[in-house]
């Protein structure tokens, strides 16, 4: 049995930075957890976070300076 302070499993919430980081990072893994078990620990923080991703390669794609007729 682990005594609490120092217990080598003991994690500390991420902030939002760290958060990204470890998204971006850990990415395949956490799309084959999702793909296997239709979610992760994440909860919808990844869903979102892929969203978020699709969104602005989509946007990258569209013609800048395009002018229309």
């Amino acid at each position: 049995m682990c005594k609490v302070n120092s217990c080598k499993f003991k994690h500390t919430r991420l902030n939002e930075t760290e958060l990204q980081k470890f998204m971006v990072e850990n990415e395949d893994f956490l799309l084959k957890i999702l793909q296997e078990t239709g979610q992760t620990n994440l909860r919808e923080v990844f869903t979102n976070y892929l969203g978020e991703k699709k969104r602005l390669h989509l946007e990258a794609q569209v013609p800048k300076n395009v002018m229309m007729p």
